[in-house]
């Protein structure tokens, strides 16, 4: 977990850092760098042709995460285009935030950073910074038009000095984010969905490994679906993180609250899915059964939303809708099964299930779905969104389900 001095979760925009170190900071939504060590903030302003851009202030910034990935990019609009900044974590030097701010218009302007302490290629200008209210230690760099200037600061507080050469380009770091949260459940989506869900699964499953979970007393449903996520994306940096008698002791809590319920929360149904797995999969085979014993006197729970959260239940949800463990079976694609998907393939790999994994995909003969599983334990499965009378027991195999109609609008 990063520092005290400040509570990431609850910041606003995007935390950075590298999986492994201790350095943590959070991208504001205008491109400021608020390290949670306390440092100052690095924040930036862009003096072009009209006037001074502040970013905090201007309606034209926009921002994104490079593919879900911690790698964050903001844009200002400035005449003739747009000043580009992008901000990343490296390993390399012993810790770095590597800052490229890129010139995207046809005429030069000059940036100011608010910290002077960076790492450069080049000095930055000795000038006085005027028309503009920024700290007075803050430095100036200009950048031509079509250009990249690239900086970057030290997460051990070195102070300024020589930038080093060959430090991964955004796109590298994006490369590795995207393998490294990968490693857990592999999802092949239509097209229409594909690119804004994966980004989404990667951005949950990277704040996982830099931020942790939620606290087990403010959100426990949170709490027990990150932690179950976390430890599916490799070895947890504590050695043990959370102990199985806490994940046992939060989900019992969790379903004590939900029993007088007329209806099961599916957020709740898929904490208690979560810690059954966690514990399974550090050998707590009695602590597992435990839970899914409670977990079938409970309310039946609510549908899976057909629109995903935006926070880590987003994690659950994906998995949900592709394989749903139901206790006694394993719902292939269950109801509601997404408009959008119909006619679409999809594929998933390596869901998790009471017991072991399962693996299935979607293909289409006309209206008709054809249906391909493989399984490493034997449950009972179903596919309620798609042909409610289907079934099987066998492992794996192959399926061609009833003719599914898109409803009318």
């Amino acid at each position: 977990m990063p520092p005290d001095s400040l509570d990431l979760r609850r910041a606003p925009g995007t935390v950075i850092g590298v999986v492994g170190g201790g350095w943590r900071a959070h991208v504001s939504p205008w491109g400021a760098v608020v390290p949670a060590d306390g440092s100052p903030v690095l924040d930036w302003w862009v003096a072009a042709d009209d006037r001074w851009h502040t970013p905090a202030e201007e309606s034209t910034c926009r921002q994104r995460r490079i593919g879900g990935t911690p790698v964050v990019e903001t844009a200002l609009r400035v005449p003739g285009g747009d000043a580009v900044q992008r901000v990343y974590a490296v390993g390399h030097g012993g810790g770095l935030t590597v800052v490229e701010i890129e010139n995207r218009s046809a005429s030069p302007f000059a940036v100011v950073l608010s910290r002077p302490d960076l790492l450069t290629t080049r000095p930055p200008v000795a000038l006085p910074i005027i028309g503009v209210d920024v700290p007075p230690d803050s430095v100036s760099f200009p950048v031509a038009h079509r250009t990249t200037i690239r900086l970057a600061l030290a997460h051990d507080g070195r102070g300024a000095g020589r930038l080093p050469a060959g430090l991964p380009t955004p796109d590298e770091v994006v490369r590795g984010w995207t393998l490294q949260t990968a490693t857990s459940t592999r999802l092949l989506l239509p097209d229409a969905s594909s690119s804004r869900l994966a980004e989404l699964v990667t951005a949950r499953r990277a704040d996982l490994l830099l931020d942790g979970t939620a606290s087990p007393d403010d959100d426990p449903a949170a709490f027990l679906v990150g932690y179950a996520e976390r430890g599916r994306l490799g070895p947890l940096d504590d050695g043990g993180a959370a102990h199985p008698e806490l994940v046992a002791a939060v989900a019992e809590r969790l379903a004590k609250r939900s029993r007088r319920a007329s209806a099961l929360s599916w957020t709740v149904d898929a904490a208690l899915i979560a810690s059954e797995r966690a514990l399974a999969g550090v050998g707590e085979t009695c602590a597992a059964s435990d839970v899914r014993g409670v977990r079938g006197r409970l309310p039946s729970p609510d549908p899976t939303p057909v629109e995903p959260p935006d926070d880590v239940f987003a994690l659950a949800w994906v998995e949900r809708r592709v394989a749903l463990d139901r206790l006694a079976l394993v719902d292939l694609f269950p109801a509601p099964f997404p408009d959008e998907w119909l006619g679409q393939s999809v594929e998933g790999y390596g869901l998790p299930v009471v017991g072991g994994t399962v693996g299935v995909a979607l293909r289409w003969h006309g209206e008709r779905p054809a249906l391909l599983w493989d399984t490493d334990v034997t449950l009972p499965m179903r596919c309620s969104g798609l042909d409610p009378a289907w079934s099987t027991a066998s492992r794996s195999g192959e399926a061609l389900l009833s003719p599914v109609r898109r409803a009318p609008r």
